[in-house]
């Protein structure tokens, strides 16, 4: 998790860190990072010091205001259009989700963390801009 704070640093995001204990996520730790719009990260099966995490998950919860002039994009020919990044919702939602996971176990490179950053990035500013399009 410090290698992906030091390259949310380097992309010149702010981020904060959070400790998950007891809150019924199987997540260990998440980094908070702002980017316009609030996301996460969460580091899944972590060992200590220092923290490495063998499963990495983006996520972004995003607000939406659906009415019948404008109807909440449609999810599902999203998912399939999309390959990396997923997006749902729940019946009676207001928000939508969006998730990309990233398997490190067995090692990848800072490079690849990188490119991951990235490519979630621009699939969370083609996903707002599909739904200020609607």
């Amino acid at each position: 998790m410090n290698d992906v704070a030091e390259t949310i640093d380097l992309l010149g995001l702010e981020h904060s860190t959070q400790t998950i204990k007891g809150e019924n996520i199987v997540a260990d730790t998440r980094l908070i990072v702002s980017d316009g719009i609030i996301w996460f990260i969460y580091g899944y099966n972590c060992t200590q010091t220092p923290q490495n995490c063998s499963e990495l998950q983006f996520r972004a919860v995003i607000e939406y205001k659906a009415n019948e002039q404008q109807p909440l994009l449609d999810l599902n020919l999203w998912n399939a259009k999309n390959r990396f990044v997923r997006a749902y919702t729940t019946p009676g939602a207001k928000t939508v989700i969006l998730e990309m996971d990233v398997y490190l176990a067995g090692g990848v490179t800072l490079s690849n963390v990188t490119d991951q950053i990235l490519l979630w990035r621009q699939s969370l500013r083609k996903f707002l801009q599909s739904m200020e399009a609607r």
